[in-house]
Formats: structure tokens, sequence, C-alpha cells
């Protein structure tokens, strides 16, 4: 019954609860349980709908979402997967960058991509004294690069032939209101689906008719 929050335990004595405060009691520990019991459900719900849900758009509308995105683990799986679109192109490459801070990463690509004849367009940021360095280090190399008209721009990713895309999304511009480093963003994504390259290669060439040279 103390349990149950029917009494009270005084000076070793049992005193019944008023029942406005029983029931109160019973109130808050019902929708405590029933609370609980919800969020296993959708718990539940949530990976039972992860496991269907590619299931049923596959046999609905015979595409794999696969076809359409395959998701990237990370940052660094985005540069690597970035070397290799660069590494199979045969006739241009289209960079969209902001700082332009993973050059190292792919430069050693590039430089090997450029003796077989590939063209490379970047679209880039570049207001401070050390993006400015890699402007000069990246023109070294021969490539054509702009100065975006846009004082942010949430996509960056690499274009290969029309063939291969990488991408990230930002959902939001470092320096507001979040360390730099910190801002949240959509996880890296590959794509070979022809409608996803045709909007980002649709969107890169307007920017980069738009944007100015850098010298």
């Amino acid at each position: 019954m103390v349990d149950k929050g029917l009494v009270n335990v005084s000076s070793n004595r049992l005193e019944a609860v008023e029942p406005r405060v029983f029931l109160s009691r019973f109130q808050e520990r019902k929708r405590q349980e029933l609370s609980k019991g919800l969020e296993l459900v959708s718990s539940r719900s949530a990976r039972l709908l992860a496991l269907l849900e590619p299931q049923y758009w596959e046999k609905r509308l015979g595409i794999k979402p696969e076809d359409l995105l395959e998701p990237l683990s990370s940052l660094e799986e985005m540069e690597l997967r970035t070397v290799r679109v660069i590494g199979d192109a045969s006739r241009e490459v289209c960079i969209s960058a902001e700082t332009f801070g993973w050059f190292e990463k792919v430069q050693e690509e590039m430089y090997r991509a450029l003796e077989r004849g590939v063209k490379f367009r970047v679209l880039m940021l570049a207001r401070d004294k050390e993006t400015l360095e890699r402007v000069r280090e990246v023109k070294k190399l021969g490539v054509d690069i702009r100065q975006s008209r846009e004082d942010w721009y949430p996509v960056r990713g690499t274009l290969g032939d029309n063939r291969q895309l990488v991408f990230l999304i930002w959902a939001e511009q470092e320096g507001k209101g979040r360390p730099s480093g910190k801002a949240r963003f959509f996880r890296p994504h590959y794509t070979k689906n022809e409608g996803m390259i045709r909007v980002f290669r649709d969107a890169f060439d307007k920017r980069w008719t738009e944007a100015s040279k850098i010298e």
C-alpha cells in the first residue's frame, strides 16, 4: 500500500493519504509509464520503418535508394571518394569549395588529371590571407579559379565528367552562433544519378557565370 501511494509511514504509524494527493500521484505514475511505453514503441517503429521503407519504394518504383544516393560515413571518406572521382575523370572536373582547405588531399590526383588533359573549374571564397595563398598554389597547376559572388553557399562538391558527384550540404554557416568546425552538415553523399548531377551542374554553371576571376 505504501508503494502504491495509498498510505504514508510516519513515526512507525500508517496514515491514509489524502485522496486528492493519492490520485495525483497515481496519475503521474501512469503518465510516466505511458510515456516510457510510447518512447519504446516510437523507437521500435523507427527501426522497423528504416527496414521496410526502402524495400517498399524499391518494389513500388523499381528504384533502390542507393541508385540515387550513396551515403558516406565521414568527411574523410568524402575526401577519399573525391580523389577517386578526380582520378576517373577524362574531360572536366567542377569543384564547389569555400576555402578549399582539403586541396592538399587531392593535389597529387589533380596534377595527374591535368597531365591527362582534364580541365578544372574551381569556385572558391577567398577572403583571408591563408585562402588567397591557397588560391595561388592551385593556380600554379593551371587550374581555372573564380571567386563566388555569394557570401556563403551551403553546397560543397566535386563533379567529374558529369558522371560522378560527391557532395555535402551544410545546414548552417560556421560562425553563426557556433565555434569554428562545429557547424552542422547533412552527411556526405556520392551519386551517379543523372537528375542529382543535373541539379548540381546547372547551379554550378550559373554561379560560375556570375563569379569573378581571382587575380
